[in-house]
């Protein structure tokens, strides 16, 4: 047995993830990405993290930063646009939410708007661009959040960590009273795409920072990668 394969089996990850594991772990790396990018180069706002957002934005209202509740109010709402749009081209029989054509439609659509996304994001840094920026980063994000939804995998959104993180708090803390006596697939799924997240946002943060002109093709990366899963039979 190759050593790989070996330290897969006493972790209890690698061969238990499968395409729709590996498909969120994507997606989150994918939504770390796009926060990242949109905090730091498109004026402190946030287009997948959409309760940082609404923060910001009340924060920036109160403070008569009007130019930051612009961009946040664009991202809410560009946000809920993209959960709307994807709401449309769903079926209306909810057996078929989670077929492999479905998500490839939607994923498409996702791949499409950063697609848009990256190649407008090279220009000048004028406001119209901007906001145009952000349209298409959070409506991108808004589509993923009902992808996620659809995969339903493991009751993760990637989109928002709030409930992953609480879900992995409880069962760690009943592992650690002795209530459970290891850590579950879901719970190890949850905590890699945690990390997912935070590596998507800590590798584009230096790549902005290092002026590298890759960052904005990361997001579309990593939902092309899903799309290809999409193809994998039994997804």
């Amino acid at each position: 047995m190759r050593p790989s394969i070996a330290a897969g089996r006493r972790l209890g990850v690698a061969w238990r993830i499968g395409p729709r594991g590996l498909s969120v772990i994507l997606l989150c790396f994918a939504a770390g990405t796009t926060d990242a990018l949109s905090y730091l180069t498109l004026g402190h706002v946030f287009t997948s993290a959409m309760t940082g957002c609404a923060a910001l934005l009340c924060l920036k209202l109160a403070s008569g930063n009007y130019a930051v509740v612009l961009r946040a109010g664009i991202a809410l709402s560009s946000y809920l646009v993209g959960c709307a749009v994807a709401t449309v081209l769903q079926p209306r029989d909810k057996a078929q939410l989670s077929t492999p054509r479905v998500l490839r439609r939607l994923m498409g659509l996702e791949f499409l708007l950063l697609l848009f996304y990256a190649v407008s994001s090279d220009g000048s840094a004028g406001a119209a661009r901007v906001c145009w920026l952000i349209f298409l980063s959070a409506t991108a994000m808004g589509v993923q959040s009902i992808v996620a939804r659809d995969l339903h995998e493991s009751g993760v959104s990637t989109v928002v960590l709030n409930p992953t993180m609480t879900r992995f708090g409880m069962t760690l803390t009943d592992v650690a009273l002795g209530r459970v006596r290891s850590l579950p697939g879901e719970s190890r799924l949850q905590a890699l795409v945690m990390l997912a997240y935070a590596g998507g946002a800590t590798v584009t943060a230096f790549g902005v920072l290092d002026h590298s002109g890759i960052t904005s093709l990361l997001p579309l990366a990593a939902v092309g990668g899903v799309f290809l899963l999409s193809i994998v039979p039994g997804l």
